[in-house]
């Protein structure tokens, strides 16, 4: 299995270049969010990952991101997860745009959260730039299909 920085090329890793020519609503915002992660100082990169995960169970965490966040899943039901901060520095726009692209499916509540963190460090927010505050808006106005604790029980 491949670890934080190992999966992607130097070419690959910017968020630009993942969301292509075609990308959709998902993809724009796993960009936003990849590049204000990206421009957060250290201890808020470890917190963002810290929140990202929360919801993500170990299978998930196995199998995200081609295995980069594989080594937390012994301590994925454990809170906080223990993110050094290397681990944070290595992780790479495109391993976050695979973790909140699966994290927007499982627990846009999350998400939320992540982006009232982003939205409170500057430099964090001056990389998203103004899609910051209408990504929050549009996350909290979004209906949701089904409830983010877990799945519909029948009758």
């Amino acid at each position: 299995m491949t670890g934080f920085g190992n999966d992607a090329t130097a070419s690959d890793t910017t968020p630009a270049g993942i969301a292509g020519a075609g990308g959709d609503a998902s993809t724009a915002i796993a960009d936003t969010i990849a590049r204000a992660v990206t421009a957060a100082a250290t201890p808020l990169r470890v917190r963002l990952l810290q929140g990202l995960l929360a919801p993500i169970g170990p299978l998930a965490m196995a199998v995200l991101a081609h295995g980069a966040f594989a080594k937390y899943v012994a301590s994925a039901r454990r809170w906080p997860l223990p993110i050094s901060a290397d681990d944070a520095e290595r992780v790479t726009s495109v391993q976050l745009c695979d973790l909140v692209g699966y994290v927007e499916q499982a627990d846009p509540g999350a998400l939320v959260q992540v982006v009232g963190l982003l939205a409170q460090d500057p430099a964090a927010a001056a990389a998203a730039g103004a899609s910051l505050a209408a990504l929050a808006v549009a996350l909290a106005t979004r209906p949701r299909d089904r409830q983010a604790t877990g799945p519909a029980k029948g009758p």
